[in-house]
C-alpha cells in the first residue's frame, strides 16, 4: 500500500511576496508532497492575511489527527497575541501538525523589547512559546540564519529558503535604457530615506544629466512628509518626465522590466528602525531588505548607506554618506 503524500499549506499573505511563495511551492512539490495554495483577494492592509484565512488555518491544524499536514505561514498572520495563543495550543494538542513560520523581523520575535513593560514580557513569552512549538523557522538569507543561531538560547531548526530561485530561464541585463535610477518598494519614509535621493537626483539633474528617478512601488504623497512632497513637487515642476511614480501595485512583469533596464538600484534605506514590539530592527543583519535580494538575483549595482551590509556579491555594492557622496556615486553611474 502506497503512503499518503504529506499534505502541504502554503498561506499566502502579503501581495508583494509572490516569488518567495513560488520557492516553497517549488521546494514542497520536488519532494513529492500534496501543495495547497491559499490565495484568497488580498486585503487592503498591507501584511494582514486575507480575510477568513486564520480560520481555515485553525480548522486544517485541527485536521492533522490522521495525517500529518505541514503548514507554511508568514509572521504576518500571527501578528496579534491571541492568535499566537491559540496557534501553540492547537499545535501541542494536534500532533500530526507542522508549523513552517517564516519570521522576517527577528528581533521582534527574538528579543524582549525596549522598554521591558509587563505587557512586553507577556508577549514576549507568549512568541517563546509558539517557537517552541513549531516544527521549523524559515528565514530567507543565510546572514538571518547565522544571527538567529547566535540569539536563540533554546532548540528551533533553521532553515533558509530563498526569496527568488533562479528558475534557469535568461537573466540577460537589457541595457537600453542605462539612465533608470531605481528605488524598488512601496514608498515608505519610516523605513527609506528619499529626500536625501530626491536633493541628489534634482542636482544632477541641474548639472545636465540625462536620467530618470524611478519610485518602483506604490506612491501615495498623503502618506509622505510636507518637506519631502515639497521637495518632490519642486523636482517634477523644474524637471517634467524625470520622476516615474505608480499609484497602485506594481504588476511583476513591470516590476521586472525596470529592474532590468536601470543603471542601478538604490538602497535608501534608514538602517535601524524601531518596531511596534519595541525591537530595533537592522537590515542585512535581523531583517533581509529586498535590495539585496534584488541586487544579487539580477547582478545589478547597488547604492546603500554606509551602514547597510553588502551582499553576496560584494563587489556591486556602493556605499554613500549624505547627499554630497550619493551625487557623485550616481553620477559617475549615469
Amino acid at each position: 500500500m502506497r503512503a499518503k503524500k504529506e499534505q502541504v499549506y502554503i498561506v499566502k499573505s502579503v501581495q508583494n511576496h509572490s516569488s518567495f511563495y513560488d520557492s516553497i511551492h517549488f521546494s514542497e512539490i520536488r519532494g513529492g508532497a500534496d501543495v495547497t495554495v491559499m490565495d484568497e483577494a488580498y486585503p487592503a492592509t498591507a501584511g494582514e492575511p486575507p480575510r477568513g484565512a486564520f480560520r481555515r488555518i485553525v480548522a486544517i491544524t485541527c485536521g492533522a489527527s490522521r495525517i500529518t499536514r505541514r503548514i507554511y505561514l508568514e509572521e504576518f498572520a500571527l501578528n496579534s497575541t491571541k492568535r499566537q495563543i491559540v496557534m501553540a495550543l492547537l499545535l501541542m494538542i494536534f500532533k500530526k501538525a507542522r508549523l513552517s513560520l517564516c519570521i522576517h523581523n527577528l528581533n521582534s520575535w527574538l528579543t524582549l523589547g525596549y522598554p521591558a513593560t509587563a505587557d512586553r514580557t507577556i508577549r514576549f513569552f507568549i512568541r517563546c512559546m509558539l517557537l517552541r512549538t513549531v516544527s521549523e523557522v524559515i528565514l530567507v538569507s543565510d546572514s538571518l540564519r547565522t544571527y538567529a543561531e547566535n540569539m536563540c538560547d533554546f532548540k528551533i531548526r533553521f532553515r533558509v529558503v530563498p526569496f527568488r530561485l533562479n528558475s534557469g530561464t535568461s537573466r540577460s541585463i537589457d541595457r537600453s535604457s542605462p539612465s533608470m535610477l531605481v528605488i524598488p518598494g512601496n514608498v515608505e519614509e519610516s523605513r527609506r530615506c528619499y529626500l536625501t535621493v530626491v536633493e541628489a537626483c534634482y542636482r544632477l539633474a541641474k548639472n545636465g544629466e540625462n536620467f530618470k528617478l524611478v519610485f518602483l512601488g506604490k506612491f501615495n504623497e498623503k502618506n509622505l512628509s510636507a518637506k519631502l512632497n515639497s521637495a518632490i513637487d519642486g523636482f517634477i515642476r523644474e524637471f517634467p518626465g524625470r520622476l516615474i511614480i505608480f499609484r497602485s501595485h506594481v504588476d511583476e512583469n513591470e516590476f521586472e522590466k525596470y529592474v532590468l533596464s536601470c543603471a542601478c538600484l538604490i538602497g535608501n534605506l534608514v538602517p535601524y528602525y524601531r518596531t511596534g514590539a519595541g525591537a530595533t530592527e537592522m537590515y542585512g543583519l535581523t531583517k533581509e531588505t529586498g535590495i539585496r535580494i534584488l541586487a544579487d538575483f539580477y547582478d545589478k549595482k547597488c547604492v546603500v548607506p554606509e551602514e547597510i551590509p553588502a551582499g553576496k556579491n560584494s563587489a556591486n555594492y556602493i556605499k554613500y554618506r549624505g547627499v554630497e557622496e550619493l551625487c557623485e556615486v550616481l553620477g559617475r553611474l549615469i
